[in-house]
C-alpha cells in the first residue's frame, strides 16, 4: 500500500483518524468520486485534527482553546452546508 500523508504534521499516529483514511482510500477504489462528498470527507478530517488540537490544548499551558474552538465551529459550519449540498447531489 502506497504511503498516505499524515493529517497530523506532529507526526503522531491518531487511531480514530487513521481508521478513517483507511476507509477513505477503500470507498475511493470502489466509488465514483462525487466532488460534494470529497469536501464533506476533507471537513470531517479538518475537524478531527481540530478535535485533536483542542484535546492538545487543554492540557498544556500554551494553547488558545478559544481559538481553536471558534475556528472548529465556522468548520462544522462549513461541513453541515456541504453535507446538505452533497445530499442534495446525490440524492440520498
Amino acid at each position: 500500500m502506497a504511503d498516505v500523508p499524515r493529517a497530523d504534521p506532529s507526526g503522531e499516529e491518531d487511531p480514530q483518524l487513521t481508521s478513517l483514511l483507511a476507509e477513505l482510500v477503500v470507498k475511493a477504489g470502489r466509488d465514483r468520486p462525487v466532488p460534494a462528498m470529497l469536501e464533506v470527507q476533507r471537513l470531517q478530517l479538518e475537524l478531527a485534527r481540530l478535535d485533536r488540537n483542542i484535546a492538545q490544548a487543554r492540557g498544556s499551558s500554551e494553547g488558545d482553546v478559544s481559538a481553536l474552538a471558534t475556528r472548529r465551529g465556522e468548520v462544522k459550519r462549513e461541513f453541515d452546508a456541504a453535507y446538505a449540498r452533497a445530499l442534495e447531489e446525490t440524492g440520498e
